[in-house]
């Protein structure tokens, strides 16, 4: 094989693997096309608030209206000027079925808007935040359902309907939204705490961290305090085997896991939000009892405070 015809092969290889690189590029962008939201899935989008409207039975009347809002890394759920802390995957996964919705092409879509109900869409979802810097706001809206998929629209498309899998945006459908409520009272991780205060009537309880697990009492002034309780000294019987250890439960330890371990049992013990902590007994201020747990997170002090 001379010069020439090796030459000539090596010209060709490259041009096959171009035509090939070529496909590839042509292919992943036709697939990135096929979202039905393509300008939420670009780089640089933060989504930082969730609106999620969904219609009453009369004209528009609005069955339920929600917002959540990002703090820091945290998910809130608001109305008017309360706020109060929801499970931050299930936003996250509301926010992610609309990045990855794709039409089903082998359904048919109705010409009709009153067929396909996006007229007066059933659910209505805005995401709010930012693209490259710049404020941007994206909605997706829900109209009709047939068989195993559901008629919707979105901003980039305004004038078209695409037909989804319902089981592909489910987690839209948000029936109560205590159902995304944290049950968990407080978030701090144990090693990050570093003040306690406890106060119920003219009692009062403070305690402070000092260098790793040294801990000392401010209030009463009884100087250090236990981290992890002493094991009681038993007398040993020689006729039976000792039981294992029961876990250490007393000291400063065994006080943070007791107060993390206050918790919300079910959804249904949830009070909606609405009325003033005054109507229950725990208005700041004239709460029975307070404690607040000072922990330090990116190297600021945040407190937690249950009344």
């Amino acid at each position: 094989m001379n010069f020439r015809i090796t030459t000539l092969f090596f010209a060709l290889l490259l041009t096959m693997l171009w035509v090939f690189g070529l496909m590839v590029a042509h292919k992943k962008a036709a697939a990135d096309q096929g979202f039905i939201m393509k300008s939420l899935n670009a780089a640089d989008v933060k989504i930082e608030k969730v609106q999620v409207k969904t219609a009453g039975q009369g004209k528009d009347k609005a069955a339920g209206e929600y917002e959540f809002d990002l703090d820091g890394e945290k998910w809130l759920l608001k109305e008017g000027k309360q706020q109060v802390r929801v499970e931050g995957f299930k936003i996250d996964n509301l926010i992610k079925q609309i990045r990855a919705a794709k039409p089903d092409e082998t359904a048919d879509v109705p010409k009709d808007p009153k067929q396909n109900g996006l007229t007066e869409p059933k659910l209505t979802v805005t995401l709010s935040g930012k693209h490259k810097g710049e404020d941007k706001d994206w909605q997706f809206r829900v109209g009709n359902e047939s068989s195993d998929v559901v008629y919707v629209a979105s901003s980039d498309y305004p004038d078209k309907v695409f037909a989804v899998p319902k089981k592909s945006i489910e987690g839209l459908f948000i029936k109560d939204p205590n159902d995304l409520r944290s049950k968990r009272l407080f978030d701090f991780g144990e090693t990050g705490v570093t003040k306690i205060d406890a106060k119920k009537g003219d009692k009062e309880l403070k305690l402070e961290r000092g260098e790793g697990s040294m801990w000392t009492f401010v209030k009463p002034p009884y100087g250090i305090a236990g981290f992890e309780s002493e094991p009681e000294e038993k007398k040993k019987d020689p006729f039976h085997k000792d039981p294992p250890a029961a876990p250490v439960t007393g000291g400063v330890k065994g006080l943070l896991n007791n107060i993390m371990a206050i918790r919300v049992e079910d959804e249904t013990d949830f009070v909606p939000l609405g009325k003033s902590p005054a109507a229950y007994g725990v208005e700041a201020g004239k709460e029975a009892m307070r404690i607040d747990i000072t922990s330090a997170q990116d190297k600021k002090d945040m407190v937690e405070t249950l009344l």
